[in-house]
């Protein structure tokens, strides 16, 4: 399974830092199988790839951190709607983390 966590207080990302995170540190997306296939098919991870210089991928732990998180809205935002992919989630997730001043972590 793939994991795009938030954590929901300056707190909760030092816990995740360390693996320590308590009920309620964190508002996550889940991706399996065919959402997480439609999404990665979609191209969206390369493009915030390519734009933001970071490496989400197979394998790889990746953030997006908050002074980079006005960027990754606005691509998301830009980016074609496809249906049946989470991609109107994974904005929401990135807005959570934009006014909680917090990141994106995503663990793949």
């Amino acid at each position: 399974m793939k994991i795009i966590s938030v954590p929901l207080t300056i707190e909760a990302m030092e816990r995740l830092d360390t693996n320590s995170c308590i009920d309620g540190d964190l508002k996550e997306l889940a991706l399996e199988g065919l959402d997480y296939e439609q999404l990665w098919k979609s191209g969206l991870f390369e493009e915030l790839n390519k734009n933001l210089n970071i490496i989400i991928d197979d394998y790889e732990d990746e953030k997006i951190p908050l002074e980079r998180l006005q960027d990754a809205i606005k691509i998301v935002e830009e980016f074609p709607q496809k249906n049946g992919t989470k991609i109107s989630s994974l904005l929401n997730l990135f807005r959570v983390a934009l006014e909680r001043k917090t990141g994106v972590f995503f663990y793949f």
